[in-house]
């Protein structure tokens, strides 16, 4: 039983990722340090990434194809629309966690949940404010 549930859970998230990139918008970053995205740590590199405002979700994947994920919106912040894409890191000492994420032609920035790996540092370091790091397209 375990295994079906995990089996369509696996299928319906595979799915939303192939209908997200469908009316994603794109772009392409070098980010030159390995990051958290999510639960996950990725290593250094360039990606393609996906923003999709209609479905609350933003795709990784590494161009080499060595890594991706999948991240849910936390919410739409900001306005503006921007003329270059562009990700934001939160630092704490070599640590970068992914934040936000900014697309050309899109109103606001992708905001993202904080995973419970920066949570647990940002509580270890009370009153140290994370540095801001970002990282453009082109």
């Amino acid at each position: 039983m375990k295994l079906i549930s995990r089996l369509a859970i696996t299928s319906a998230v595979l799915a939303l990722a192939f209908i997200s990139t469908a009316n994603a918008q794109s772009m392409n970053v070098n980010v030159p340090f390995g990051f958290h995205a999510g639960k996950l740590s990725l290593p250094a590199g360039t990606y393609k990434v996906d923003l999709n405002q209609a479905t609350q979700y933003v795709t990784l994947h590494q161009l080499d194809g060595k890594a991706a994920c999948i991240l849910m919106v936390k919410r739409f912040a900001g306005s503006g629309m921007a003329d270059r894409g562009s990700l934001v890191f939160n630092q704490y000492g070599a640590s970068h966690f992914l934040t936000s994420v900014k697309t050309g032609g899109v109103d606001g920035a992708a905001e993202l949940w904080k995973s419970r790996a920066e949570r647990e540092i940002s509580q270890a370091q009370p009153g140290v404010e994370p540095a801001m790091v970002l990282a453009a397209t082109r």
